[in-house]
């Protein structure tokens, strides 16, 4: 998956109608690097990443339905945590059709 999205920074189509691209790479290399100062910094990017796919990918694509299972995933789990993460809350859409960002 990561090697797709790293991929996809390449391309011209994707940087020009994604606002702000970022692959699950970049998120790995700035955790390496420490370049985060918090958890809410490294969700937002997690999120980010997915969020980019649903305004990317056409609606009846694998991928779009990946990074919407992916955000549902993370929102369920950001709800269980004891702590919640903040002040970043997470937005995952009411259902496929939505396509919007959310960042």
């Amino acid at each position: 998956f990561h090697t797709v999205q790293n991929h996809l920074l390449q391309d011209k189509e994707y940087r020009e109608s994604v606002p702000f691209p970022l692959a699950l790479d970049d998120v790995m290399q700035r955790l390496r690097s420490d370049l985060y100062t918090g958890l809410s910094e490294v969700t937002g990017d997690i999120e980010r990443v997915f969020q980019n796919d649903l305004g990317f990918y056409p609606h009846d694509s694998e991928e779009y339905k990946n990074a919407y299972r992916s955000l549902e995933f993370l929102a369920s789990t950001y709800a269980s945590l004891s702590h919640p993460i903040e002040p970043h809350p997470l937005k995952v859409p009411v259902s496929y059709a939505e396509t919007e960002y959310f960042f």
